[in-house]
């Protein structure tokens, strides 16, 4: 069959039209994964900080208040180990294993570190006043590391690394 020029022009009219919305939906979809994953990845690392902050919360409880600081920060913990667990799960479901097991690793080594700093302040009898806000003897830095492969895998699950992410 012999296509006249005004044949061929009707069907690429319709043709490359739908090839590029095909591609353009395909394109955004990829997008909103890589969106998807940035704020899964964010927020999974926004709750090991979260837990840190216990440490610090704990030590700084109102001594007057110890009941009511006792229900607070319990509750704010359970929240926060909920958070963890949470992402611990969702990250299994993730297709980067790397980025699963660096979690994992990050989260065991926090509430080993930050786990024993909270424990150690529940044995204090908290404040009493602003010049006790001050505080000494707690460290994460020990956590960079673990941070830092957790962030490091994270890169790699991006096409064209950390600057497509």
């Amino acid at each position: 069959m012999d296509w006249t020029a005004a044949e061929w022009v009707a069907v690429l009219a319709v043709v490359i039209p739908a090839t590029l919305a095909l591609a353009l939906v395909a394109l955004n979809g990829i997008r909103a994964e890589r969106s998807r994953r940035r704020e899964i990845y964010g927020a999974a690392l926004a709750a090991t900080f979260e837990y840190r902050e216990f440490a610090y919360v704990v030590r700084r409880r109102e001594r007057s208040m110890a009941a009511e600081e006792r229900i607070r920060i319990s509750e704010g913990l359970r929240v926060v180990h909920g958070n963890l667990d949470h992402y611990l799960a969702l990250l299994r479901t993730e297709r980067s294993r790397q980025v699963e097991a660096k979690y994992e690793l990050l989260v065991a080594e926090a509430r080993r570190l930050a786990g024993g700093y909270i424990q150690k302040s529940w044995k204090d009898s908290g404040i009493d006043s602003d010049a006790e806000m001050n505080m000494t003897g707690i460290d994460f830095s020990r956590l960079t590391t673990f941070v830092d492969a957790y962030l490091a895998a994270v890169r790699r699950t991006s096409p064209g690394g950390a600057s497509n992410f």
